[in-house]
């Protein structure tokens, strides 16, 4: 690509809206550093409830995971990377208690098999204000929140979640009160244009001033659809070479861009900027999407497509 003059790429990202599909975590009280310290409530009754007094909320479910960024650009393997949730432990009636073990374990979701498991026998406390400096949110306040980051031998495929607490409440009774989450893998949008055609060079339509070297630049009209799955929070990263592994979204000093957006399409002139003849064919449109919530990027889909020549695109001709 042979360039003259400042190629500005916008560059930002922008949340879509939507519905998310499981409802948001309840927040938990914080408590004033100038409190007492909380206690334990009083035991409403020693005779056990008919039901499980405390329930588990995940959020987002499905967990959509994407790929590890080590594992390179667009000809990368893919590489999952690990699952980003949140989780509240809440008790469903005046009586408390505590955690006293988190069991996570992920199942492909066909053949079942164990792929990981993690178990953690706390003590599941928080930092407090002065004069407490340490608390059991469950005990006190019978809302307590996790938030997760972990690696649990996700393959790629779909797969569930088995997460199981053990709580030991105020009469002295243990609890164990189960939940399943989904994981999937975060597909790639599909490209749609410009897919096995030919773009035109020295373009008026872009706007640009005509230049005697490169004509009226490159415009690129790019766009795509979704994924085929409902994906709250979703953008795109989108990247466009010629066919000689050139960039052609790049800042003044010619350093690739990725170009990021929430919307489905995107119009970039490119002014003072002409693809030669090493380029012309072969040129690459490449798309992922990311999440807002978890950062987690999917692996690329690329389409092809040619670039018309310069000089034959338009009159005057560009050199």
């Amino acid at each position: 690509m042979k360039a003259r003059g400042a190629l500005v790429a916008v560059l930002f990202c922008v949340a879509c809206s939507g519905p998310a599909s499981s409802p948001p975590l309840p927040a938990a009280p914080t408590p004033s550093p100038f409190a007492p310290c909380p206690g334990a409530p009083p035991t409403p009754t020693l005779y056990p409830p008919p039901t499980p007094p405390f329930s588990i909320a995940i959020t987002p479910d499905p967990i959509w995971v994407g790929v590890d960024r080590r594992s390179g650009g667009m000809d990368g393997p893919v590489v999952p990377n690990n699952g980003v949730w949140r989780m509240a432990v809440l008790a469903t009636g005046q009586l408390h208690g505590s955690i006293t073990q988190v069991e996570r374990a992920l199942r492909d979701r066909q053949s079942g098999a164990l792929l990981g498991r993690r178990t953690d026998s706390g003590p599941f406390l928080e930092n407090g204000g002065t004069p407490c400096r340490v608390f059991d949110p469950l005990l006190a306040y019978g809302n307590q929140r996790f938030a997760y980051n972990d690696d649990l031998g996700f393959m790629g495929r779909s797969a569930i979640l088995e997460t199981t607490i053990t709580i030991l409440d105020t009469a002295g009774r243990n609890w164990s009160v189960s939940q399943t989450s989904s994981w999937e893998l975060l597909p790639p949008p599909v490209p749609r244009s410009p897919v096995r055609t030919i773009v035109r060079q020295n373009d008026p339509e872009s706007g640009c001033p005509f230049d005697p070297v490169h004509g009226y630049g490159l415009l690129l009209n790019l766009s795509w659809d979704p994924p085929a799955r409902d994906i709250p929070d979703i953008y795109y990263y989108v990247e466009v070479s010629d066919g000689a592994g050139r960039p052609l979204i790049v800042n003044s000093q010619g350093v690739r861009l990725i170009y990021t957006t929430s919307a489905t399409s995107v119009r970039i002139p490119q002014c003072g900027v002409h693809v030669d003849s090493l380029g012309e064919h072969g040129a690459t449109f490449a798309l992922a999407s990311g999440v807002l919530a978890s950062l987690a990027v999917s692996g690329w889909s690329v389409a092809t497509f040619d670039f018309q020549s310069c000089r034959a695109a338009g009159t005057p001709a560009c050199h």
